[in-house]
């Protein structure tokens, strides 16, 4: 008896709305692949070669059981050790999670940078004021972000909001450093 081809639709692990085809030479026989269970772990014997096949979500940035706050913590690890990607996958997911807080948002501003993304960021960054106008991250990254694209007004401008704000914040000493380079 030949192997007869079968197609399986089942979910891509990485965004369950987007499907993918998976190929498979069966011996005549029904194959019905849960998208829930490991792709790689199959346990029919009638398989003899799989033309396509995607691999799970990596159990490293999985987060569907974590709280907001480890989340957030496991996307600041990741943006830190440079795993931007995966960071701006867990921010997003922090985002979903808490939709009215500005740190995620302020965050992927950050990862934005990280990308050489600056316009970006400065949306992102305008997103989380627009949730907290008070966002000491998002006023700094703001200032930082102009200061990228030599607007020395602007970076300026949030750069004074956060002093005016946060006098004795963590990031005064250097944005004071920061003003004197951009002073006329």
């Amino acid at each position: 008896v030949s192997p007869t081809p079968i197609t399986v639709i089942g979910t891509d692990t990485e965004n369950e709305q987007s499907p993918h085809i998976v190929q498979s030479f069966v011996d005549k026989e029904e194959i019905i692949i849960d998208p829930l269970s490991k792709p790689a772990v199959q346990t029919q014997k009638s398989i003899s070669t799989t033309k396509k096949r995607t691999r799970p979500a990596p159990k490293s940035i999985s987060s569907k059981r974590l709280s907001y706050p480890a989340i957030m913590k496991k996307a600041e690890k990741r943006l830190m050790s440079g795993k931007v990607s995966q960071a701006i996958t867990l921010f997003k997911q922090a985002r979903q999670r808490k939709p009215s807080k500005p740190e995620p948002l302020a965050q992927l501003g950050w990862c934005n940078l990280a990308k050489k993304q600056v316009r970006k960021a400065i949306s992102l960054f305008k997103r989380a004021l627009r949730l907290n106008s008070g966002h000491g991250d998002s006023l700094y990254g703001l200032g930082y972000s102009y200061e990228k694209l030599n607007d020395k007004d602007n970076a300026i401008r949030y750069f004074n909001l956060y002093l005016s704000r946060y006098p004795k914040g963590s990031k005064v000493g250097v944005i004071k450093n920061k003003m004197r380079r951009l002073a006329p």
